[in-house]
């Protein structure tokens, strides 16, 4: 057997038992986490046990936790081989005979790699299915008492983005953030207004949602028009303003149509649908931002692993405790960076590709240089 093969199958006999390892180990750490912060709604449950409901409950949110972990593994297990061969003085020898560390770190790299696609396919195969039955559970929990991210279309051309919705308030609203967006179409399908608005509450006598605190931009043909002539002929204003009392929303849809939890089954969805979504809600930027962040999140896993290794390679085993306090910092200046470019693409403060993209390219190129940076 060639020596390299030989390398190779030894150190992947210490990384994968590590990769399951942590990921168990990671899995059971999230479970436990978010039953403690859940038990209460648990144990207010009167028509199914708390205990056979909250075992329903994480077996359907296995995969979701499993995404979010799994970007974290293959660093970690990395770690953990490395640190194995060096306490038991068997990198030294690697070394001295003339292999590459990044070489001996390959099985680590192809661990990454298939990390990437594994969340890739949990995301487009895994999760879309299991939406709406995570979504029932969610509805069962009677404290979730608020929707996130509501997206919502009637049959008179209204297509409603509310960041929160309040189910006992009957309320929308924003989340100090971002506002209500409303999209009116026409039956050309172009658009006829767009609103902005703080809050939106139901009226069921007056047959629609009314709005406060906001403006209305006026189209004609699909294109923004000038109204509201200024005196004296000054400069007509783009937009107008939602009156004080508040302007009606004539809309069907109604506080029932809206299930708590309903947000959940939109969050995860398949490839085409994310594009469909787009096309057919191109005024919300965070619709755009998801399907673009399918492509992005994945490659998560192998940036992680390359930004943290060459920290832990070093084989003086006294600044272990330094260099995983700075693993931890590279890590989380990574994912800092992206949520927060999530979250300025998704308020459009920059466009959703720059957001999702601009620190996954930056963070790898250092993870690309710092990599490089790892002895030979």
């Amino acid at each position: 057997m060639p020596p390299v093969k030989r390398l190779d199958r030894y150190v992947l006999a210490i990384f994968v038992p590590a990769l399951l390892l942590f990921c168990l180990g990671l899995l059971v750490l999230a479970v436990s986490i978010d039953t403690i912060v859940n038990r209460g709604d648990f144990a207010r449950l009167q028509d199914e046990s708390p205990t056979s409901f909250a075992v329903k409950y994480y077996l359907l949110r296995l995969p979701m936790f499993l995404r979010m972990i799994l970007p974290f593994v293959p660093l970690f297990a990395a770690a953990l081989t490395v640190v194995i061969l060096g306490r038991t003085n068997q990198l030294t020898p690697i070394v001295s005979s003339g292999m590459s560390l990044r070489r001996v770190y390959v099985p680590f790299l192809i661990g990454s790699v298939l990390c990437a696609f594994a969340i890739a396919g949990i995301e487009e195969w895994v999760l879309p299915p299991l939406m709406p039955e995570i979504a029932e559970t969610e509805a069962l929990l009677a404290a979730k008492e608020k929707s996130y991210s509501v997206i919502l279309s009637d049959r008179n051309g209204n297509h409603v983005f509310a960041p929160v919705y309040d189910h006992s308030e009957q309320m929308m609203s924003g989340d100090g953030r971002r506002g209500i967006l409303v999209v009116q179409i026409g039956a050309d399908g172009l658009r006829r207004r767009v609103l902005h608005c703080e809050e939106a509450w139901y009226d069921g006598k007056k047959g629609g949602w009314v709005l406060y605190n906001g403006e209305i931009k006026h189209y004609v043909d699909g294109v923004q028009v000038e109204i509201d002539p200024g005196p004296q002929g000054a400069p007509r204003a783009p937009s107008s303003e939602i009156p004080a009392d508040g302007l009606l929303l004539p809309s069907d849809i109604e506080p029932a149509m809206i299930r708590r939890g309903a947000d959940m089954v939109k969050r995860f969805v398949d490839f085409e649908s994310a594009k469909a979504a787009v096309a057919e809600h191109r005024e919300i930027p965070e619709l755009t931002t998801r399907l673009v962040d399918k492509f992005t999140y994945p490659f998560s896993a192998i940036l992680i692993l390359m930004l943290g290794l060459p920290f832990v390679s070093s084989m003086e085993s006294k600044s272990l405790i330094g260099r995983s306090i700075l693993t931890l910092l590279a890590c989380a200046g990574y994912f800092v960076t992206y949520l927060v470019g999530q979250d300025f693409a998704n308020q459009a403060i920059v466009p959703s590709v720059a957001g999702c993209w601009g620190p996954t390219v930056l963070f790898g190129c250092l993870a690309a240089a710092h990599y490089g940076m790892i002895r030979t």
